[in-house]
């Protein structure tokens, strides 16, 4: 960096002349060994903390760009999580739910995609008391109350802007 600096380039020419140098580096050992998996590979010379993120969607196989964990709470969003790398957003359920109740109060409730019910995630709510709007494990039985209040908590999810976890 320091022999680029003394060429003449300024602080940023400089940074751009050494992203430059990773992706030909980069490049070159995809051309070597083609089929290999570049970790952290750079898709930007400009933006170089940009990463690809594989989402499998059918319009969208890979996005570009930050990745956002967020909290709904009564209709006002909060990043909980935000990252130029992929994650999983199921993993971060606890700290949300840990994150809420020391920004805003007790967490009661929580309404959230099907990525979410795991095992885990399902134990750490049953300790914690919250009520959640996952399925049922194993057959369904015939439960008015549970099936009313899950399709209160997936109305209410369904109706607000596209996240991933909603906690009131």
């Amino acid at each position: 960096m320091e022999k680029v600096k003394s060429k003449g380039f300024s602080e940023k020419d400089a940074e751009v002349f050494q992203t430059i140098k990773v992706v030909y580096e980069q490049q070159k050992h995809f051309f070597e060994v083609p089929g290999v998996k570049i970790s952290d590979r750079i898709v930007s010379i400009f933006k170089p903390y940009i990463r690809p993120i594989v989402r499998g969607k059918e319009n969208k196989p890979v996005e570009y760009g930050i990745k956002v964990h967020i909290n709904q709470v009564g209709g006002i969003n909060i990043i909980e999580h935000a990252s130029y790398n992929a994650f999983n957003e199921c993993k971060r359920l606890k700290y949300s739910v840990i994150r809420h109740e020391t920004m805003i109060g007790e967490c009661t409730h929580v309404a959230a995609d099907g990525i979410y019910p795991t095992n885990e995630n399902r134990t750490f709510l049953r300790e914690e008391g919250i009520q959640h709007n996952f399925c049922r494990k194993g057959k369904a039985k015939d439960d008015k109350e549970t099936k009313q209040m899950k399709g209160i908590l997936n109305k209410e999810r369904s109706t607000r802007l596209e996240s991933d976890r909603r906690c009131w």
